[in-house]
């Protein structure tokens, strides 16, 4: 044990027993107080007054820390809120947004590169190295509302990015490593709900490394369960892609023990025998989920 700990450990045994004689004292006094200002009154009616009081007032002082832990809770949220709402959006307001950049290249799950506007990317973005681009539009000012766009196709020289909302809805969304669960958040404070958003291992691996600091290797699984009670389980190698009010996914690597196919109400899902990657194969039905879109 360490000494911080040791020292720990001291302090909230003497709190507890300070605690105590405190409780003692006052159970004490009430106890003296009945008994003295009530002569008459025979043991067991002092007794049963002296529980009453004691009880009455225990009642009473959970009552009111109730009330201020329930006005502190109260106080926070209206602090947050506003601090979100109004005095963030106004502080990047005031200071031309120098401080929030829309676009954001990641390489290696690090954020190597920030951008304040698309088009401050857009004239260079041949020269640059990155596995993806997060672009995000805080004009809304709503965590939930950040829309966020995964960028990850080197070919795309789009002039800015198109937000097309998705109602797709996730109850539970859990990525899985060294047998670790993970909860994942597509929806704040950047919603990526987006139509044709992809998922894939170096959105995964960036989410891992801002939000939880871990660096995550290729050995990983997510499940999910969308609003419809559809539910997925796929092993890495795979992609997640983002409809109207669909998810698509597939799989090319084999569950273990044994390995199965999921599928969903409006989604797809599958999985392959081999271990590895075809990333070729992926392009093919991205091509066709673009085809069909034509």
């Amino acid at each position: 044990m360490t000494l911080f700990n040791e020292i720990s450990c001291l302090f909230t045994n003497i709190t507890a027993v300070l605690f105590d004689i405190m409780y003692m004292i006052y159970d004490i006094t009430i106890f003296s107080t009945v008994f003295i200002a009530l002569p008459y009154k025979t043991i067991d009616e002092k007794t049963q007054m002296h529980h009453d009081i004691v009880s009455n007032c225990n009642t009473l002082c959970k009552d009111i820390i109730f009330d201020i832990g329930w006005k502190y809770c109260e106080l926070i949220t209206y602090t947050n809120t506003y601090y979100k709402k109004t005095l963030m959006p106004k502080f990047h307001e005031l200071t031309d947004y120098a401080y929030r950049n829309n676009v954001v290249l990641v390489k290696n799950g690090n954020e190597v590169m920030c951008f304040k506007k698309w088009s401050d990317l857009h004239d260079s973005i041949e020269e640059l190295d990155y596995d993806l681009i997060l672009y995000t539009d805080y004009s809304l000012n709503n965590d939930k509302k950040n829309y966020t766009i995964i960028i990850d196709d080197k070919s795309i020289r789009m002039k800015h990015p198109e937000e097309k909302p998705s109602s797709v809805n996730f109850i539970v969304f859990q990525l899985t490593t060294n047998n670790t669960k993970y909860d994942i958040s597509l929806k704040e404070p950047k919603n990526f709900l987006l139509q044709n958003n992809v998922l894939k291992y170096p959105f995964f691996k960036w989410y891992m490394k801002t939000v939880y600091d871990v660096e995550l290797n290729e050995v990983f699984s997510v499940n999910y369960m969308t609003q419809d009670m559809s539910t997925a389980e796929l092993y890495s190698p795979f992609f997640i892609k983002f409809g109207e009010d669909s998810v698509t996914c597939f799989s090319s690597a084999k569950p273990k023990p044994h390995a199965t196919t999921v599928s969903q109400s409006g989604s797809e899902a599958g999985s392959e025998e081999d271990d590895t990657f075809d990333d070729s194969l992926m392009n093919k039905i991205m091509n066709c989920e673009k085809l069909k879109a034509q």
